[in-house]
């Protein structure tokens, strides 16, 4: 499969207020092949935020680069979605809008665009709420209309910063599966972070592991479960032996 995003020793450093420096990110560098649902997991404060957002533009590296699908960074950015920890929409936006929002942003004619972000919201499970504002819907039903309104411009690869850390446990495990069911409904290419070591396994075919900051890679895990994933998949051996292998890999 083609290689839908290269990262090659990316390193993230930051100056303290007493002039010192602080290495954030000490040498990242991983593959994700196109279609591939992959994992990045670490322990808490080991760069796994700093890395998505040098990733997704939001941050400039130290050192390092990082391409999609062959192309620099700075060139193929229209080519990414993103959906972060909070939802963040627009709170005088009905859903129907929210999901809109991309197309506008790109000044194209969102009337040419109403089919799909309808399509869209029926895809993440939210039809006959097109019309709700965000404080009518559920934490979980928000975080549909963000994955929704980050694959409105259609993009090559989608990038998750923890989406679903502050759900409860039902709604998170619900959610998972619905996720699952859009990567394989889209066919696209996604990065997610977690700190969620059951939900990197349930959902990936690789979990890349981190090492505490200063972060490098420490494996990279390629996750084989056979036979549809869901919420029995959490009792299968073969699972539990990966979720395992992730605990020893983080020194846990």
């Amino acid at each position: 499969m083609p290689t839908a995003l290269s990262i090659l020793e990316l390193s993230k450093s930051y100056e303290t207020k007493t002039k010192d420096r602080m290495d954030a990110i000490g040498s990242i560098t991983f593959d994700v092949n196109e279609g591939e649902f992959v994992s990045v997991v670490g322990p808490s404060g080991c760069g796994k935020t700093t890395l998505l957002k040098i990733i997704a533009g939001l941050l400039e590296p130290s050192k390092g680069a990082i391409s999609f699908f062959g192309v620099s960074q700075n060139n193929a950015m229209k080519n990414i979605g993103i959906v972060f920890q909070s939802p963040l929409l627009m709170p005088w936006r009905n859903a129907l809008e929210n999901v809109l929002l991309p197309i506008e942003l790109l000044h194209k004619d969102k009337t040419k665009y109403l089919e799909r972000a309808h399509d869209l919201i029926k895809l993440v499970g939210l039809a006959g709420f097109e019309e709700a504002f965000p404080q009518e819907l559920s934490g979980g039903m928000q975080h549909r209309v963000a994955i929704a309104r980050a694959l409105m411009h259609d993009p090559d690869i989608l990038l998750m910063d923890e989406p679903l850390a502050a759900l409860d446990e039902i709604t998170r495990e619900q959610m998972e599966i619905d996720l699952l069911r859009v990567w394989e409904d889209t066919k696209k290419t996604i990065l997610l972070v977690t700190h969620n070591i059951a939900e990197a396994v349930l959902m990936s075919n690789k979990v890349v592991i981190l090492s505490s900051r200063p972060a490098i890679v420490k494996k990279e895990l390629y996750i084989n479960l056979h036979g549809k994933r869901g919420l029995e998949t959490r009792g299968d051996q073969t699972y539990v032996a990966y979720c395992q292998e992730v605990r020893h890999s983080l020194a846990l």
